[in-house]
């Protein structure tokens, strides 16, 4: 089942929407956790900074007390030691640092702060524990790790304090807290999820309303299509929103138009073609009853039977050149282009026509120039351009005519006649149109189509006295 372009437009953009706020979410939680996380390891790095300016402060301290006395490296780990812890008590006690410090001695037993003081600490003081068992400071100093302890979670980094002995402050664990920070962005979060999934419907809504705007013109396109096959070319008017669908329809509407006017020749032309044949028909049907009849003897037989052949070779030429016309229209005339040394040509067609110039006292004259012209056409077709087009010239002259050939490949056929009506120039090579002394009325039909089909074209227009065609001829060769 094929999807209507509503659809395909609004379903990848509705996915589109269904995802933003989702993505949103995920990257909004990863980047607030990631946020939360560096918040709370540059507090403990602060934090990691003053305590080794602490340690640096006591040992320098302790080594000056002790100066001179016999004190021994034990003692003056001690007296380090305690100075350490005494710093870090006063330091975190003054601090705003919103880290933390716990203490362990040697035998990893929290020396800071004191277990009545902080007995909430004790899950956080056992996972510290644990971390310094399985994962002692290497070089002084531990990489960060997580601890959840309390439901809250935390941030640990362990720092080696001072001496190697029994001190107090062997093991220095700074902690951040970053569960409450992280709760407060996960319901942030969830406030922008819903925003955006708020502002996705309602852009779901405006691309529907979109789509629906293009579908509807389309659906209407679509309707017009099948009344212009169904035989309504009746033209619709209006305007459409969308300027690609706006010149969609009109382009429908000249096709409309096209298809009227041709259904319209149609129907002429079998009217015509009915009416043309009638007539001679009905001429031989009643010479050839009158013969059967034995209603003509004699000389009057011999005259019925001349005009029975005379009218079927009307209607032989008639039928010939409707046949051409629609094998040149439906662009199956074979076309065998060949080299043509127009002059001889035209002398030879000229020959041909002297039979129509019996009777008439119609002389034919032709100027044509000393270079040869040569040209590339096809000989069958072009004959049948010139010959339609000098026997119009014939019939309507009074009496010469003129053929001149000239440079690049043109043929101009003049002639002394009346000239062309005002109201016949427009409708001159339309099929069955007759002058007043037209024949057939499709001569020049016959001639403009063949020489439009192999690429040349044909002209008219009136002289002084007289008309004048001319015959722009393909394929010159220099």
């Amino acid at each position: 089942m094929k999807n209507s372009i509503r659809f395909h437009i609004f379903l990848p953009v509705g996915l589109l929407l269904v995802l933003f706020p989702v993505m949103t979410w995920l990257l909004f939680g990863a980047i607030s956790e990631r946020y939360v996380i560096s918040v709370a390891a540059k507090e403990l790095d602060s934090l990691l900074i003053d305590t080794d300016q602490m340690i640096q402060n006591t040992e320098q301290a302790a080594e000056e007390e002790l100066a001179g006395t016999e004190a021994d490296e034990r003692q003056l780990e001690k007296e380090r030691s305690k100075r350490l812890l005494s710093a870090l008590k006063s330091y975190m006690k003054d601090s705003t640092n919103q880290a933390d410090m716990m203490v362990f001695n040697t035998k990893l037993k929290r020396t800071y702060p004191k277990q009545e003081e902080e007995d909430k600490l004790t899950e956080l003081e056992n996972g510290i524990r644990n971390l310094i068992e399985n994962s002692p400071p290497e070089g002084g100093k531990s990489i960060p790790a997580k601890l959840n302890a309390g439901g809250e979670e935390y941030i640990v980094v362990i720092r080696e304090g001072t001496g190697e002995g029994n001190v107090r402050a062997k093991y220095l664990a700074a902690y951040a807290a970053v569960l409450d920070e992280k709760q407060l962005l996960v319901m942030a979060g969830r406030m922008v999820f819903f925003i955006t999934a708020l502002l996705a419907v309602c852009a779901a809504a405006a691309v529907w309303t979109v789509s629906g705007s293009i579908s509807r013109p389309v659906k209407r396109l679509c309707r017009r299509a099948e009344e212009i096959g169904n035989g309504c070319f009746e033209r619709e008017t209006g305007v459409y929103p969308v300027r690609e669908i706006n010149a969609l329809h009109l382009s429908m509407e000249q096709m409309a138009g096209e298809l009227e006017q041709s259904d319209r020749l149609q129907k002429e032309f079998f009217q015509n073609v009915s009416h043309e044949l009638r007539t001679p028909l009905m001429s031989v049907c009643g010479y050839a009853q009158g013969i059967q009849c034995g209603v003509f003897k004699g000389e009057e037989m011999e005259k019925a039977a001349s005009v029975i052949m005379s009218e079927s070779l009307r209607m032989k030429e008639l039928v010939d050149g409707i046949l051409m016309i629609s094998r040149i229209d439906s662009r199956e005339q074979n076309l065998c282009m060949e080299e043509i040394c127009l002059g001889e040509f035209i002398e030879e067609s000229l020959e041909k026509l002297n039979g129509l110039t019996v009777g008439r006292k119609t002389e034919i004259h032709l100027d044509k120039e000393e270079q040869e012209i040569m040209i590339e056409a096809d000989g069958s077709l072009l004959f049948q351009a010139f010959y339609n087009v000098a026997a119009n010239a014939v019939r309507y002259a009074e009496k010469e005519v003129w053929v001149r050939l000239k440079e690049p490949g043109t043929v101009i056929v003049e002639d002394d006649g009346p000239g062309i009506a005002p109201e016949d120039r427009d409708r001159i090579f339309e099929r069955f149109y007759r002058g007043k002394s037209g024949n057939h009325g499709i001569g020049l039909t016959i001639a403009k189509s063949s020489l439009e089909y192999m690429g040349g074209s044909i002209e008219v227009e009136n002289r002084e006295k007289g008309a004048r065609f001319i015959l722009k001829l393909p394929g010159t060769i220099s």
